[in-house]
């Protein structure tokens, strides 16, 4: 605090994100802008692609700025992020996402700016389904990163795993992710509630990616439903939506699956759901399973980024391989068939989220990274 005193001024941070889409990364990145000191920080936002679903919720808050890069092209995109940057001239840029992280960070750098943080949500620069994309990737991410005055994550995995792979490790901070249970409306009402009274609802909340690995999901469904019925709730929308319908009914699955879309607010359809699953090929440190776990559902999740942090194999919910189609359907059938697990899993889990990943905490901590950076 004796720093801020000091100061004639606020300090400016610009929160830079690829997208204003729907998201963990996003919801986080709000609930952080909504927390913190607005007597000692002015956080502003810059989005690289166009509006999305979450921009009026940002906008709500404070100066948003797009850069229509999907729109205009990188060159455009580039030349409006300089002079944004360079005409702002903001004290931080804290960095979300692998595209918004490569081209922040080097024209954070060349408009002088000397904190640029890199904000570390998920393994980003994996993809098994192109080598030669992570290739390029990591060496991009890799030749950038001593542009970097730090990198926060949202998972110890994430930051163990990078440093393994070459990354200085006195770069690396752990902020976990953090969430207020006051801000969730668990007793809305969903027209699905009536409809679904006498099923046992399965439901994934996630975007429809090759990172969530939906595939896997809709496979060990099919295993599932050889021996037991149930409803699955599908919330999510993105490039994989098509393919995926069709693969449910491939599979046979129609009449058990339900595609949702995307929704803003998940409450009511986690309070009426027996299971919440998430079977993520990467992940930093999921919102849907702190979401879930305060609507007191046990987890089946993957073994993965930062989830083993979040959910405790056997207490908590039951953690599996990410492309283990047989053991995610055991794990599905193990709790199908014990309601008193369930019921247990979900209160040690609803206890952990409220007690240990909390939002005053999150916003406490990003705080005093930023005001250690002024000093």
């Amino acid at each position: 605090m004796e720093l801020t005193k000091s100061l004639n001024s606020k300090i400016k941070v610009l929160q830079f994100l690829s997208t204003s889409d729907i998201g963990g990364t996003e919801k986080m990145v709000l609930s952080l802008i909504k927390g913190m000191d607005k007597a000692i920080f002015q956080n502003d936002v810059c989005i690289l692609d166009s509006k999305g679903k979450m921009s009026l919720e940002f906008e709500k808050e404070t100066n948003v700025y797009y850069l229509n890069y999907e729109k205009g092209g990188i060159l455009k995109a580039t030349l409006s992020l300089f002079w944004f940057l360079k005409r702002n001239k903001y004290d931080i840029i804290h960095i979300y996402g692998f595209r918004a992280n490569i081209l922040g960070r080097i024209l954070g750098k060349i408009a002088g700016c000397q904190r640029i943080i890199t904000g570390l949500r998920s393994i980003f620069i994996i993809n098994t389904q192109n080598k030669l994309y992570t290739t390029i990737a990591t060496f991009l991410d890799k030749l950038t990163f001593p542009l970097v005055r730090l990198c926060i994550s949202n998972s110890k995995t994430a930051c163990d795993f990078l440093i393994k792979n070459g990354y200085p490790s006195g770069k690396f901070k752990v902020v976990y992710n953090g969430i207020d249970p006051n801000s969730l409306d668990f007793t809305s009402h969903t027209p699905l509630k009536d409809r679904l009274k006498d099923e046992t609802v399965i439901i994934s909340v996630a975007n429809f990616s090759i990172w969530k690995n939906h595939k896997t999901l809709l496979n060990a469904l099919k295993i599932v439903r050889e021996n037991f019925k149930f409803k699955c709730l599908l919330v999510g929308d993105g490039p994989l939506r098509e393919e995926l319908i069709e693969l449910t009914n491939r599979l046979g699955l129609s009449n058990d699956i339900i595609f949702l879309g995307r929704k803003e607010r998940v409450e009511s359809l986690l309070s009426i759901s027996d299971i919440f699953v998430l079977p993520s090929i990467v992940e930093g440190l999921p919102v849907s399973i702190m979401e879930a776990g305060l609507a007191h559902l046990p987890i089946i999740s993957t073994n993965v980024g930062g989830i083993p942090e979040l959910v405790v194999d056997g207490e908590t919910g039951i953690l599996v391989s990410s492309f283990d189609v047989n053991g995610l359907a055991k794990a599905i059938e193990e709790l199908l068939v014990d309601k008193e697990k369930r019921k247990r899993m979900g209160e040690a889990g609803y206890n952990r989220i409220k007690n240990e990943f909390s939002l005053k905490k999150m916003v406490k901590e990003t705080e005093n990274i930023y005001l250690d950076l002024m000093k």
